[in-house]
């Protein structure tokens, strides 16, 4: 009970008032206000896929003013739409979710998150337009398009964008028309040799 308690005080994301004025001044009273109850959200819902049908689990949580809105933790369809029709599939895993790439190894849905599911014995794509963490239930529609894998972190701290790799190939393209920059990586390459 007390580490329900704890999990629904500390693991929360606070709403605060912002520390700045519309002018763009220091706003002096929101240094001085303590945390209000008001001003604390939910937690992150972390909606997976349940094994079976009795595993599906749907949260009523409470309001401010007593309204009541439905987690979803466990789900196993989807409301699929093509735009006539609403059709019902079922989930069989994540296949790409841009949020958090950790969240597709561990099948997390969230809004956004492109799904493989099974519509009448037929494996397709479908992209998830509601918030799991909102509503009682999966909407999506179906997503045409091929699946990408997500770029690495370390890969996009380094500088290796795509327009970076553009300008590297450009580079190799042109070295044989340009004497300038093949002088220039000769003398790039004295350099690294005379400090090794």
């Amino acid at each position: 009970m007390f580490g329900k308690f704890l999990k629904g005080i500390f693991l929360v994301l606070w709403h605060f008032k912002s520390k700045r004025k519309p002018s763009g001044g220091i706003l002096r009273a929101a240094k001085r206000m303590d945390k209000k109850l008001y001003m604390r959200g939910g937690s992150f819902a972390e909606t997976t896929i349940a094994p079976s049908e009795g595993e599906v689990l749907i949260e009523n949580v409470r309001q401010k003013g007593g309204a009541v809105f439905q987690v979803t933790k466990k789900v196993v369809y989807a409301n699929i739409s093509d735009g006539a029709k609403v059709v019902r599939g079922k989930i069989l895993s994540v296949g790409l979710n841009s949020a958090n790439r950790i969240y597709t190894r561990r099948n997390i849905l969230t809004r956004g998150a492109i799904l493989k599911v099974e519509v009448g014995g037929q494996s397709k794509l479908a992209k998830v337009t509601s918030r799991p963490g909102q509503s009682g239930g999966i909407s999506a529609v179906f997503f045409e398009g091929e699946l990408k894998p997500q770029a690495d972190e370390k890969e996009q701290k380094k500088g290796k964008t795509q327009s970076f790799t553009k300008k590297e190939e450009w580079i190799k393209g042109n070295k044989e028309d340009s004497p300038q920059i093949a002088e220039k990586d000769k003398k790039e390459e004295k350099i690294t040799h005379f400090k090794s």
